[in-house]
This record gives C-alpha cells, structure tokens and sequence, in this order.
C-alpha cells in the first residue's frame, strides 16, 4: 500500500498540505498479479493515538469527498483517489486496510451510491478467497491556509472529517 503525488510516491522528503490531492495504490507483485486478485474491504484512518475513524466500510466509502471507492486499474491493482486532511491534534494520519486476495479475481461490490467498488466479499465467493491481510501506512499532513482557496478546502475538509465521526457512531453500533 502506497500513497502517490504526481505519480510519485510520498517519502518523507515530501511536504504534503491538506487539500493534496492523492492516490492511494494497493498492489501485488508481478508475479502474484497473474495468480491472484485484490479486493479492499475496510480502511480506518487515524491520528496514531486514540482516534480512529472507518473511512471504508464494507467496500465503500462511508464519505466519497473524503476518499474515493477503490477501483480496478487496467493493471490489476487497486487505486483511490483523495483529498489530503489531518486531524486537528496530530500532523500524522495512519492509514490501516483490510485486504482480500482472492484467486484470479475478486468480485467487485455494488455500493449504495451506485459506484462499483473493489471491496465487501460476497458469500460465493469464498471458495476463491485465498486469504486477508492487513496493510498500513503513515501520512504527514500539514495545514496551508495561506490563501482563501486553501482555507476554504481545509475547513471542508474538517466539516467531513467530523461528519465521519457521527457516521462512524453509527457504524460501531
């Protein structure tokens, strides 16, 4: 699991500020493409002390202007895009996935916002489920309120990582 920029990936020579957009790649290696398929099933984010929030949940996002379904690429490996944001207390977001690896393909999700996500695996397919695994990375965010566009996404961006915290009471109960 990788997070990019512009087609790089982050390192931490890289600044990223709220508001980046960014991709989030989830892959195999060459060899295992060929055998194996991909399928995200949970993605929580969190501030890596005691705040953790599901941003996906069943195979699709809980907030699509948070971050993206993930989708299938021509390439066989996952991708989402999304908006960089931090939490109010911490410069540092962790990103921890569950991750199916089904044989040959994983079967893609219905979400109820109509999108078709690479997520939630159905009873059927368990047969072909080879096994899950749990990927995390770690992001530092800055915030870049310098101009009246960058302020207004940073605001938005804390409005919807408050709503998904109430959509996240729901989810828990």
């Amino acid at each position: 699991m990788q997070i990019k920029q512009n087609n790089e990936i982050v390192a931490g020579n890289l600044t990223i500020v709220s508001g980046t957009p960014l991709l989030m790649e989830i892959k195999l290696n060459e060899e295992s493409a060929k055998i194996y398929g991909l399928k995200a099933n949970f993605l929580e984010v969190g501030n890596t002390l005691e705040l953790n929030e599901t941003i996906l949940f069943n195979g699709c996002t809980v907030d699509p202007y948070l971050f993206d379904n993930f989708n299938l690429t021509e390439n066989e490996y996952l991708l989402a895009k999304f908006r960089a944001f931090k939490f109010p207390d911490s410069s540092y977001v962790q990103f921890r996935a569950n991750v199916q690896i089904c044989l040959n393909k994983c079967q893609p999700t219905q979400c109820s916002n109509g999108q078709t996500a690479y997520g939630r695996r159905r009873r059927r397919e368990l047969r072909r489920q080879a096994y899950e695994i749990s990927l995390n990375t770690l992001l530092q965010v800055k915030d870049r309120t310098d101009n009246d566009d960058n302020k207004a996404i940073h605001e938005e961006l804390q409005k919807h990582l408050k709503d998904l915290r109430v959509k996240n009471l729901f989810l828990k109960h």
